[in-house]
């Protein structure tokens, strides 16, 4: 028998190496911007309980929201930089062929407006190309008593391209980021995948009136078929559906700097998070 050189051993490991790298990119997509392959998605993500979901059975499981205890529906996380925002969904994998629809990461800026309900939302608006749509910022529209009497517009008010003050707009390719990360394993809902929002906070400071000192109220949203002007339609998180009344299962957040002499070197805040359960009956 002939035996492997020590040379010829570590080649093959190292080819071994490539391929399971390769795989695992294989797995996540970044589309915003399609151009630009951003690697600061590495965060430490919390968990938003109160917007674990069922598993609906949609037909469209890609916008079916899901999570429960062991493998959560909703996570947070800020690195001082960029905003993020993660929703599990119900899909083994996403592809490019898959998405003709809409997720948002609705936004209820607290003591703004009217209580439980949207003021703004991260968006990813995959019914057109990603040059004139992808992610972008969303503001309310129509409010209704329902979640499927309710939908948002984009903050440039223009639906077919991208305006100066929307995410990525005006030739900026660093305000915001859209990943996809298939093949979540899960004990209680088999395969799923992540789709990860990041924004930046100078992009929000500068364009938005969302601040750090804010309190937020979050809630996810989906429009099957659908770009992102159109009523939220399709799946509710927390335990609901478009029918559902839209002042339940918002998950509050508490925004509060807590400079220490690290984050003040870097010029960045971190984020406490505190959240309220409320009620998850279907309307």
């Amino acid at each position: 028998m002939n035996r492997l050189s020590p040379k010829t051993k570590l080649l093959s490991l190292c080819i071994l190496v490539l391929v399971h790298l390769q795989l695992l990119r294989a797995a996540e997509i970044n589309w915003v911007p399609s151009t630009n392959l951003w690697n600061g998605w590495t965060v430490n993500w919390h968990a938003v309980s109160a917007l674990n979901d069922p598993n609906d059975a949609l037909g469209t499981t890609h916008l079916d929201f899901v999570g429960d205890a062991i493998s959560p529906g909703a996570y947070w996380s800020d690195n001082g930089f960029y905003m993020f925002f993660r929703a599990r969904v119900a899909a083994g994998s996403v592809t490019s062929s898959t998405f003709a629809d809409s997720v948002l990461v609705l936004i209820d800026r607290v003591g703004y407006g009217l209580t439980n309900r949207p003021d703004f939302a991260f968006t990813w608006d995959s019914k057109a190309s990603l040059a004139t749509h992808g992610l972008e910022m969303s503001i309310s529209n129509t409010v209704g008593t329902t979640w499927g009497t309710t939908k948002m517009d984009d903050l440039d008010g223009l639906n077919s391209s991208k305006g100066t003050n929307d995410i990525n707009g005006n030739s900026r390719t660093t305000d915001g980021f859209i990943r996809t990360l298939d093949n979540q394993n899960t004990p209680n809902f088999g395969a799923t995948t992540f789709i990860d929002f990041a924004v930046s906070w100078d992009y929000l400071t500068n364009y938005t009136t969302l601040r750090r000192t804010d309190s937020w109220r979050i809630q996810l949203a989906s429009i099957d078929g659908a770009n992102d002007h159109n009523f939220l339609s399709y799946d509710i998180a927390g335990g609901l559906n478009p029918s559902s009344a839209i002042d339940a299962n918002w998950a509050d957040i508490q925004v509060i700097p807590e400079p220490s002499s690290a984050l003040l070197a870097s010029g960045g805040f971190t984020l406490i998070f505190s959240f309220r359960r409320r009620s998850r009956n279907r309307a």
